[in-house]
C-alpha cells in the first residue's frame, strides 16, 4: 500500500483552512492544519512532512518567517506559499525565502496540480536514493 503524502498546512482562516484540508484529504493526501506560524513550526519539528503549504499572512509568525525557520532545520522540504496577494514583488519574496511555488488562495485545483508535481518528484527522489 502506498504511503500518503504528508502535508503541513498552515492557514489562519479557519474556514479556508478546513476547506483546503478536506480538499487535500479527498485527493488522497494526509494534511495537518495549523492555525498560525508558531503552531506550524512546532508541528514541523515534531512530524515528518513531505511538503509545507504556508499562508503568507498569519498571526504570531507569517509564512515567510516560518519558511526561514523551516529552512534552518530542513533545506530540502518543498514549500508552497498560499497568498491572497497578487503583486509580483510579494510573490517573488516567497522565492527569496527558498519557496518552491506560490498559489493564490481560492485556487485549490491549481494547488492540487502543484502538489501532484511534487509528489512525483518526492517519489522519484526516494527511489533514486534506494538505487
Amino acid at each position: 500500500m502506498e504511503e500518503k503524502l504528508r502535508i503541513l498546512l498552515c492557514e489562519d482562516d479557519e474556514n479556508l483552512g478546513t476547506l483546503t484540508r478536506e480538499y487535500l484529504e479527498d485527493k488522497g493526501y494526509k494534511a495537518d492544519l495549523m492555525p498560525d506560524g508558531e503552531a506550524g513550526y512546532k508541528a514541523f519539528l515534531k512530524g515528518k512532512y513531505d511538503i509545507c503549504l504556508l499562508d503568507v499572512m498569519m498571526p504570531k509568525k507569517d509564512g515567510f518567517q516560518l519558511a526561514q525557520e523551516i529552512r534552518m532545520v530542513n533545506t530540502d522540504v518543498p514549500i508552497i506559499f498560499l497568498t491572497a496577494k497578487t503583486m509580483k514583488d510579494d510573490i517573488l519574496e516567497g522565492f527569496t525565502h527558498r519557496g518552491h511555488s506560490a498559489s493564490r488562495q481560492g485556487e485549490e485545483g491549481k494547488r492540487c496540480d502543484c502538489l501532484s508535481h511534487w509528489q512525483v518528484h518526492i517519489r522519484h527522489t526516494a527511489t533514486s536514493a534506494v538505487h
